[in-house]
């Protein structure tokens, strides 16, 4: 198996203690909202003479703390290693290091990674890469994330190549700042249409189920992908978003709304809270976008036009714009929750028995 190391990978050994120590001297935990408490403790103290504390309220106030503490730690940390890992890189590109170290460098060190973590789950035999010019295409591949593997991926799927690939999950848009669920896959970048019942056992790890479906609304959104996306299926985002124009504009009269990809992510409403928070959205439009997901979440239908995990619970043609699927989801719950692990399923294992049992494998 051809294990392609994403970059982001390999680039941690590197960049991790430089980041860890210039964090450490950018943050530290205020106790902020504790120590108004204790504030307040002792104004009433100077009135009355008592001192009345409620331990309770202390420890969800220092609980508090140390979950903004972390979530201010984990963004200094998001920031400062992509800058190390950008020095780092420029580093290496101008010393002597070679491919078979930076890979020796990567195997090496302790932490737990993604392809160095699952791909020796699933065969003996590795090949160890940083670009694809170095994979012997008579094995299999090994592959995370969409980004910057359009052309292998297209390859992969045109050509019916054996092939893992790993990405974002499903429902992290119900964790506020988290990524908590990951997607593993052969042979596919997104599970497809329900084939067969699956054990409800999971059902505990969705944290919130969807809305009531909704059944008015003036808007159609569209979400758009990346140019790479486009690219892969052969097309151009003008041309994919012309003929959405042109086959929706023909069933119904309702404004067309489009979402680009790259808008900026830090500032914009997540598509989630856009529509949680709207009455005017009818139904969502992509092509295997997570969105689609988030819309089923708020009780709008979808319209899915490529293979994704929505396939069995929404639309998969613009002609149906006005035949919107909204039957019932229990089944699509427990495919699911069987679709996406932890970062910790798929270091130990579970992950990949769950995918060996329950998908065709």
């Amino acid at each position: 198996m051809n294990v392609l190391i994403n970059s982001d990978e390999w680039l941690a050994p590197w960049s991790r203690e430089s980041a860890t120590n210039k964090v450490k001297q950018q943050v530290c935990i205020s106790w902020n909202n504790a120590r108004q408490y204790v504030r307040e403790c002792r104004r009433e103290f100077k009135k009355t003479g008592l001192i009345t504390i409620d331990f309770k309220h202390v420890n969800y106030l220092l609980e508090k703390d140390l979950r903004e503490f972390r979530d201010v730690t984990n963004q200094a940390y998001k920031i400062a290693f992509k800058d190390c890992k950008l020095s780092v890189l420029e580093t290496l590109q101008q010393s002597n290091i070679t491919d078979k170290q930076i890979v020796e460098r990567y195997l090496s060190d302790t932490s737990q990674a993604f392809a160095k973590s699952i791909a020796p789950q699933l065969t003996n035999e590795l090949n160890w890469i940083l670009d694809v010019s170095q994979a012997d295409w008579q094995q299999s591949f090994f592959i995370r994330n969409v980004v910057n593997n359009e052309s292998l991926l297209n390859r992969c799927l045109t050509k019916k190549l054996d092939f893992w690939f790993v990405d974002t999950g499903y429902t992290n848009f119900l964790y506020e700042k988290q990524k908590v669920w990951h997607r593993l896959i052969k042979n596919h970048i997104h599970h497809g249409e329900i084939t067969h019942e699956f054990p409800t056992d999971r059902l505990h790890h969705l944290s919130d189920f969807p809305r009531k479906w909704r059944k008015k609304g003036s808007k159609i959104l569209v979400i758009e992908s990346s140019p790479g996306h486009y690219k892969m299926h052969g097309t151009t985002l003008e041309q994919w978003r012309q003929n959405i124009i042109d086959t929706i504009s023909q069933n119904t009269d309702r404004e067309i709304e489009f979402r680009p990809k790259h808008a900026n992510r830090k500032t914009r409403q997540s598509v989630y809270n856009l529509l949680k928070e709207s009455k005017d959205y009818y139904c969502v439009i992509s092509d295997s976008s997570a969105a689609a997901v988030e819309a089923i979440w708020t009780g709008i239908p979808a319209i899915t036009l490529d293979r994704h995990i929505t396939n069995s619970v929404s639309r998969n043609s613009l002609t149906q714009i006005n035949d919107l699927y909204r039957g019932d989801l229990e089944q699509w719950f427990a495919m699911l929750s069987y679709s996406q692990y932890t970062f910790e399923e798929l270091c130990n294992g579970t992950a990949v028995s769950i995918i060996k049992e329950h998908f065709d494998v």
